[in-house]
């Protein structure tokens, strides 16, 4: 018998490493109670839905279900099967837009394990609709969709270029309607669809939507969105600077910016502010008639609903030689205040002693403005903006905005990122500096960290074939600042 245990050593050996690799090995064994995978949906005819998974337990009593129907609640323990299970059949409307998640777990003498995955039955009612892309920068393309589906969790982007395969772009929230592709750099026709998802789940994609990059026009501007309080700061340069030129320009890059509200300075000639306020359907405007005033205010009327437009501070020409206009409105059910500004301008860097000094006169300003606002609206959403004339970013003892600066739990400059950073992003290129602000109160700190949330240059000049020189013999010589907010 030794012998022969001596002669067939190497046998037993190789039947020992493999029963020891049988046992190390979890995708070979069942344990007692272990989480189902492989978890599958699909419609087996109208109206009937069936789950498949794979069972990893060797113990379990059985299999619970839950179900959540058009994005509500889990209704856990919708339904429980035997042990062994790998099936379960399902009776829901199929061809419906309400999205229906399934997730399972294995139970054995009540014990349970995590979750599966979740899968989810959306049919082709539920994909989203109407896909749009348009080219909004040299390498940008702005995706447009609508929502179908009731539940999803997100939608996946996908771009296909030229004949290439479909590659995933990016995922968005659920119930968003657009997403910005900033790297859409080829010269060849992009693709782009859009599917809604849940858990592992899509939809079935959207229609095919193409784009070639080409060169910029005044058409391709964008900004404003359905989902965001949008505001725009532009100092159109003695308007109308260029006569027709001008206004017809000026026209189309509001019309496409889309904004909700646009806070002008120097608008020269009321009689031509009448002329673009005509041209611009579903837009009203207004300009202060005072004598040498020059803001004013375009707005959608279909957007916000304004309950008064007003002058501060008439009397105060030495701070204030273009009194500030008020617009107090209403967008979404929210109470903004939108302050228009064009402090006074030039001067040397430094506050002098001088009443008349032109740093003086803005810090005055500035102060002025703290006031009335601490006085009549302590408590809401207040947006500071215009062409301030000065820089946010000058040291503190000539900084003629530190009284804000100061106050910052109180008050903050949204812009104050374009400020810090390159300069060709400023607003006036020509010196250059960042003349042109966005200042906002605490009621608006929370929104300003929230997704969606944008402060830029809208570097209009990118869209003349002839860049600034054009832009500026056109429109002027300040590029508009955007203030785009979640709320």
């Amino acid at each position: 018998m030794l012998s022969f245990i001596t002669q067939n050593r190497a046998p037993i050996l190789l039947i020992a490493l493999s029963l020891l690799r049988y046992c190390e090995n979890p995708t070979t064994r069942l344990d007692d109670l272990a989480v189902p995978d492989e978890l599958e949906i699909a419609c087996i005819s109208e109206n009937i839905v069936n789950l498949t998974w794979r069972d990893n337990s060797a113990k379990e009593t059985g299999f619970i279900i839950d179900r959540k129907v058009g994005g509500s609640e889990w209704e856990e323990a919708y339904r429980q099967t035997d042990a062994d299970a790998t099936t379960f059949t399902d009776y829901i409307p199929t061809n419906s837009d309400t999205v229906f998640d399934y997730r399972i777990r294995a139970v054995m003498d009540g014990d349970t394990t995590d979750y599966s995955d979740t899968v989810a039955w959306i049919s082709e009612y539920g994909s989203p609709g109407d896909l749009q892309v348009k080219q909004i920068g040299k390498t940008t393309v702005h995706l447009t969709w609508v929502d179908n589906s009731i539940g999803e969790d997100k939608f996946l982007i996908e771009r296909k270029t030229g004949s290439e395969k479909w590659v995933q772009l990016a995922k968005t929230e659920s119930n968003s309607t657009e997403y910005i592709d900033a790297t859409a750099s080829s010269t060849d026709t992009l693709s782009y669809r859009v599917s809604a998802t849940s858990g592992i789940s899509t939809s079935p994609p959207s229609k095919t939507a193409k784009c070639l990059i080409g060169t910029l026009s005044l058409s391709n501007l964008f900004f404003g969105t359905e989902q965001t309080f949008d505001l725009i700061t532009w100092n159109v340069y003695n308007f109308p600077r260029n006569g027709e030129t001008t206004i017809a320009s000026a026209v189309e890059v509001i019309q496409n910016l889309n904004a909700d509200v646009v806070a002008l300075q120097e608008i020269a000639s009321d009689t031509d502010f009448q002329k673009l306020d005509a041209r611009l359907a579903d837009w009203d405007g207004y300009r202060a008639d005072r004598w040498g005033s020059t803001l004013a205010f375009m707005y959608r009327s279909e957007n916000v609903t304004i309950d008064s437009v007003y002058e501060i501070y008439i009397d105060n020409d030495r701070e204030f030689p273009r009194p500030p206009l008020v617009l107090d409105l209403k967008w979404n059910g929210n109470r903004i205040i939108v302050i228009d500004n064009h402090y006074k301008c030039c001067g040397d860097g430094i506050i002098g002693t001088d009443p008349y000094d032109e740093e003086w006169r803005r810090l005055d300003a500035s102060h002025l403005l703290e006031t009335y606002i601490n006085t009549h609206f302590p408590s809401e959403n207040v947006i500071v903006v215009g062409d301030f004339n000065d820089e946010i970013t000058d040291p503190a003892a000539v900084n003629v905005f530190q009284n804000f600066i100061d106050n910052s739990s109180a008050y903050r400059f949204a812009d104050i990122p374009i400020a810090k950073g390159p300069s060709d992003n400023w607003s006036y290129p020509k010196w250059p500096s960042h003349l042109d602000h966005i200042l906002v109160t605490n009621e608006l700190f929370d929104e300003l960290s929230r997704t969606g949330t944008e402060v830029t240059t809208i570097h209009v000049d990118d869209y003349f074939s002839n860049g600034w020189n054009a832009y500026e013999v056109a429109l002027s010589d300040h590029r508009p600042v955007g203030f785009k907010i979640r709320f």
